[in-house]
């Protein structure tokens, strides 16, 4: 009895390592009913969530293209489609492409066909969907509504709570799907279930993050909140100032977060403040992070131009690369170059008035160069996401949404 003890304690130390650092925590179910329970992220999706993972990093798998690739189709939106600050396409692995607007959700083949089309049979303003382990869709909107819905356009499930949401939703391992609210942070299980409800003063800042030791992360008027998944209180930091947009995650598990003031903050793993950038040019979108720990984001200059800035892991500045006009969105690849979304400025002048707006997006390697740039036709709206063959979607919005598709020879890099 000793020996088969010891073995199975030893099985049951191999089963934790190999689930990570992770606590694993039981799931109450209903007993006499049969109940799947998918565990863990799928990572060939290309882009599983609002800035394609759960610590929020904005890095694309592979590499973008070394040339300006062309546009290969587009297809126009059934719903209009709202940019929230962070707003972009989904990426499902096979390249299936899913876009949430205003009243519904629908998703595109990586040839452009229209997959589904879903209404949520409300008019609410949706954030960037998340995947679930069990490879179904969380959609939360601005009223406060959240669906569950399958890959084949299915609601599965629905529910709805006072306030609203203030970002894209958070799944976990486990399927618990976490939000920032109007109110504070909710947690609902993968039925839609309530689960856990922790207050925040002035509500969530934004999107709620997953750290490197699994603890939520996400601001409040005037704090930096840590909890367990639970939703039970860890620990807090002080920005000095409202943290806007969810928290940015490097790999080596800095935190950094935009302050109202317009500053880059960032916070060790204990809350401390290790680091400040920027110093009030930041613009206001949340910053993207390479691989090597250093950051990328929009600023503005001293000629008060827009520009797009690296800064290093103490926040010093690394390098500054002009792009006039309204940045629209910015995405960062495994090689450090970053795809930027341009509103240029608009013609004046005799002639100018009915001119079509257009857009730019422009890649700046990891060194400040501008590689290339492409225009598209219309205004961007949010960055730029990487499929997994390397095509890149990006919305603009002209007359109506339309979902743009483009390649390059070298797309698979």
């Amino acid at each position: 009895m000793r020996l088969r003890a010891g073995r199975l304690g030893v099985v049951f130390a191999l089963g934790v390592a190999l689930c990570g650092a992770h606590i694993v925590q039981a799931r109450p179910v209903r007993i006499g009913r049969l109940h799947v329970l998918p565990w863990g992220f799928r990572s060939t999706h290309a882009c599983a969530t609002e800035a394609c993972d759960a610590g929020r990093s904005g890095r694309a798998r592979g590499a973008f293209p070394a040339e300006a690739p062309a546009r290969t189709w587009r297809q126009g939106t059934t719903q209009p489609v709202v940019d929230l600050g962070h707003t972009h396409p989904l990426v499902l692995d096979g390249d299936l492409v899913v876009v949430a607007g205003v009243g519904g959700v629908e998703a595109f083949t990586r040839g452009g066909t229209r997959a589904f089309q879903t209404a949520f049979g409300v008019a609410a303003t949706a954030f960037v969907p998340s995947i679930t382990p069990g490879d179904e869709l969380a959609i939360a909107t601005t009223r406060g509504d959240v669906f569950v819905i399958t890959r084949d356009g299915v609601i599965r499930a629905r529910a709805r709570f006072p306030g609203g949401a203030r970002g894209a939703p958070l799944v976990l391992a486990d399927g618990t799907i976490v939000l920032g609210t109007t109110d504070g942070l909710v947690g609902l299980d993968a039925d839609l279930a309530p689960r856990f409800e922790f207050p925040l003063v002035g509500g969530a800042g934004g999107a709620p993050a997953l750290t490197r030791d699994g603890l939520l992360v996400v601001g409040d008027a005037d704090s930096l909140v840590f909890t367990d998944v639970e939703g039970r209180p860890q620990r807090q930091g002080d920005p000095d100032g409202r943290i806007e947009g969810h928290l940015t995650i490097t790999p080596d598990g800095t935190l950094w977060a935009r302050v109202a003031r317009g500053e880059l903050v960032a916070f060790d793993a204990s809350g401390f403040v290790r680091a400040r950038a920027g110093a009030g040019s930041v613009q206001d979108q949340a910053p993207v992070t390479a691989a090597d720990g250093t950051l990328r984001a929009f600023v503005r200059t001293a000629a008060g131009r827009t520009a797009l800035a690296a800064f290093g892991p103490t926040g010093r500045t690394l390098w500054q690369r002009e792009l006039d006009g309204m940045p629209r969105g910015v995405a960062v690849d495994a090689e450090g170059t970053s795809l930027a979304s341009i509103q240029p400025p608009q013609p004046t002048g005799p002639g100018t008035t009915n001119v079509a707006p257009v857009g730019a997006l422009v890649a700046v390697d990891a060194r400040g160069e501008v590689r290339w740039r492409v225009e598209v036709e219309g205004v961007p709206i949010g960055p730029v996401v990487r499929g997994a063959d390397g095509a890149l979607y990006v919305l603009v919005a002209r007359e109506r949404t339309w979902l743009e598709c483009y390649t390059a020879p070298d797309a698979h890099r």
